[in-house]
């Protein structure tokens, strides 16, 4: 345990650091000796790069621990969670960048009337594009349509003569030949090389604590390597019995190998 907690504490200050790669690193050896930690997932979830994987973090803790607020917390704020007054803000020992600005915005008196039109960009912007709409139609309107409206004298269509046609002489009782329209060549035909179909694969998308170990299972799976395959795949399903597509490469495997 006291190893635990020293990891624990790098893998914090790493994150503080900046360093995400290695704090998630250092969580995931967290989270594979104690999955059902909810202290872990919340801090897992602050490394993670996408919005569908801190989900699925912070899901998973609160699962773990229904009264966790900082779980609660994030699922709110990602619209996982309606709205819940009662929840305190996050406790942080110094603001913020994004909330000195807000700060100042708040303590900003608000503009009103015109001067709040005059201050807002989009509707300047929309001044300038009404001023160049009205100037373009005062050079269109006054200078170029006078000037093709002027009298001038129009080309005139003067027909051409007209085609004759000649008869095209036939054999008495003859019969039209079919004609055969080439089918194109069969694609075995085309190819260099012989076409071979390739199956389907199932998508794989583990959670971050399995990640990696996709990756490995995805480079096995190309080496033919079924044996590395299967053990990984065990270790996932160790991990997350509820992952479909580990039993499906899973039986795969065992299917190649024979």
């Amino acid at each position: 345990m006291a190893d635990n907690d020293e990891v624990f504490q790098e893998a914090v200050e790493a994150l503080r650091a900046g360093n995400k790669s290695r704090a998630r690193e250092l969580f995931t050896g967290l989270l594979k000796t104690d999955q059902n930690n909810a202290t872990y997932w919340v801090w897992m979830s602050s490394t993670v790069d996408s919005t569908k994987e801190r989900i699925y973090c912070l899901q998973t803790a609160f699962k773990l621990d229904p009264e966790n607020a900082a779980a609660k917390r994030g699922l709110i704020l990602h619209g996982a969670l309606p709205p819940d007054e009662t929840i305190q803000p996050f406790p942080v020992n110094r603001p913020r960048a994004w909330e000195e600005k807000l700060l100042l915005a708040h303590e900003k008196p608000k503009l009103k009337g015109w001067a709040a039109v005059k201050a807002s960009p989009v509707a300047r912007l929309g001044g300038f594009v009404t001023l160049g709409a009205v100037l373009i139609g005062v050079v269109v309107f006054g200078f170029i349509l006078p000037r093709m409206t002027q009298n001038t004298r129009l080309p005139t269509v003067t027909p051409g003569p007209s085609p004759t046609y000649t008869l095209t002489p036939t054999a008495l009782n003859a019969t039209g030949q079919p004609v055969i329209i080439g089918t194109p060549a069969p694609l075995s035909e085309l190819l260099p090389v012989p076409h071979t179909a390739t199956a389907l694969y199932v998508s794989m998308q583990g959670s971050p604590l399995s990640s990696d170990i996709y990756r490995s299972v995805k480079i096995a799976y190309e080496k033919g390597d079924w044996d590395e395959v299967i053990r990984s795949l065990q270790e996932v399903i160790r991990l997350e019995p509820d992952a479909v597509e580990a039993y499906y490469y899973a039986g795969e495997a065992y299917r190649f190998k024979g």
